[in-house]
C-alpha cells in the first residue's frame, strides 16, 4: 500500500485586459509550473494540470460578496470545482467561509475553533 500526499493548487490569472488572449498563449506563460519542486528534502512530483476560461457574466463563477475571493454557487448544477465553493442567498454570492453557520455549504459556525470570524452581511472591501 503506498502512502501519498497530494497538494492541489489553483492559479488565477484575470485576463480582462486582453480578451484576446487564448489559451495557448496562457500556456506558454505558465509552463514553469508544470515541474517538479524539492522542499525539505521531499520531492513534490507534478502529476496533473487542467486550465479552462471562464466569462462571469455566462458561468457560474464570482467574486464573493464580503471578500471578493473567487468563488462559486454550490448549489447550481454547473458549478466550476476549480474555486472556493460558495452558495447564493437573496441573489447575492457567498464563499463557505462566508456564508450563514447554519448553511449546508458554510466552512465553519460563528463557534468556530480556529476563531474564524463570521462575516455574513457586511458588504466587500
Amino acid at each position: 500500500m503506498a502512502h501519498i500526499f497530494i497538494y492541489t493548487v489553483a492559479y488565477l490569472m484575470d485576463l480582462s485586459q486582453d480578451p484576446t488572449i487564448n489559451e495557448e498563449d496562457v500556456l506558454k506563460k505558465t509552463y514553469v509550473l508544470d515541474y517538479d519542486v524539492e522542499s525539505s528534502g521531499n520531492t513534490f512530483h507534478w502529476i496533473s494540470g487542467r486550465c479552462g476560461f471562464y466569462d462571469t457574466d455566462k458561468d457560474n463563477i464570482g467574486k464573493c460578496t464580503v471578500c471578493g475571493a473567487w468563488t462559486t454557487d454550490l448549489d447550481a448544477c454547473d458549478a466550476v470545482d476549480t474555486v472556493s465553493y460558495g452558495a447564493k442567498i437573496d441573489g447575492l454570492l457567498y464563499c463557505d467561509e462566508h456564508l450563514p453557520p447554519n448553511h449546508p455549504r458554510a466552512f465553519h459556525s460563528e463557534k468556530s475553533e480556529t476563531g474564524a470570524c463570521y462575516y455574513f452581511g457586511q458588504s466587500a472591501k
